[in-house]
Formats: structure tokens, C-alpha cells, sequence
């Protein structure tokens, strides 16, 4: 009988554990270039530290909940007279409003960076985004609190 208490007390936790979000957190999934007909996989070669969200988490705050939507960008890069095609996809994870489901505008001012800071070197840029949707980040989850009581039932 006790354990099923605590059971029930590990699913009342579980069910009103506060949402955490990796806010603002960017991750390539995906970054190839294409030179002389031959595909590098530039991911392969980047430290893994560049391939996680890293930092602290935060609580979405009321009307708002942790969302993540992915990033393509393709575009041709120009340097000392070697073109490249760069393919890239990246997903993005950040506290939204709930009425929030596109990313249109951030999708088209991410085209016009990328633009602005190479300059001359790149042309064709092209990114599109997809809709927002809930996140499925390693920092949601259970909570401490459900944690520690699926650890007393346990050991109970």
C-alpha cells in the first residue's frame, strides 16, 4: 500500500514539473561543402562541445513554452575564385509565446545576416525554416522532484 502511494506522489511530480528550455540554443546537424565535385562533411570535424547546447536552462515563462524549429540554409561561397556549395541544417530550441507558430520573419533576417557578414563571398543564400513545434530538448523532462521520488520508491 505504501508504494503505491509513493507511485501516485512520483506521478503527481512528474505531471506538474515546471518545463525547462535550452533558450536560444542553435545546433548544426548538418554542415557539408561541396568543392570540385567533392562533398566534405564539415560536422565530422568540428569538437562535439560545438554540436550540444551548453549553459544553463531556463523556465518558460507564462504563455510561453519551449519550442524548436530546424534551419536549412543552402548558398554558394566564393573565395579566391573557388566556389563552394555550403548545406546546412541547424535546429534551434527557445521559450515561445503559445500563439507563436512561425518563424518567417526570424527565417528571412537569418538570410539577410548571412548575407551582410560574407559579403561579397556568398551568393544564392538561400534558408528556410519549418514551423515551430514542441521541443524535444534533453532539458525538458522529468524534474529533480520526480527523480528523487522514483529513488525513494525504489528503495522503499
Amino acid at each position: 500500500m505504501n508504494k503505491f502511494a509513493v507511485l501516485c506522489l512520483g506521478l503527481v511530480a512528474m505531471a506538474t514539473t515546471v518545463e525547462s528550455c535550452w533558450e536560444g540554443c542553435t545546433i548544426i546537424k548538418k554542415y557539408e561543402m561541396t568543392m570540385m565535385g567533392e562533398t566534405t562533411d564539415v560536422l565530422s570535424t568540428m569538437p562535439d562541445e560545438a554540436k550540444q547546447c551548453t549553459g544553463d536552462t531556463v523556465t518558460c515563462s507564462s504563455g510561453s513554452s519551449c519550442k524548436s524549429f530546424t534551419m536549412t540554409m543552402t548558398a554558394d561561397m566564393t573565395v579566391e575564385e573557388m566556389v563552394m556549395n555550403i548545406d546546412m541544417d541547424a535546429e534551434t530550441t527557445m521559450c515561445a509565446p503559445d500563439s507563436v507558430t512561425s518563424v518567417t520573419e526570424f527565417c528571412s533576417q537569418s538570410e539577410e545576416s548571412v548575407e551582410a557578414m560574407l559579403g561579397n563571398t556568398v551568393q544564392n543564400v538561400n534558408v528556410e525554416c519549418s514551423d515551430l513545434k514542441a521541443a524535444s530538448s534533453s532539458a525538458l523532462g522529468f524534474g529533480f522532484g520526480a527523480f528523487l521520488v522514483t529513488i525513494v520508491y525504489v528503495l522503499y
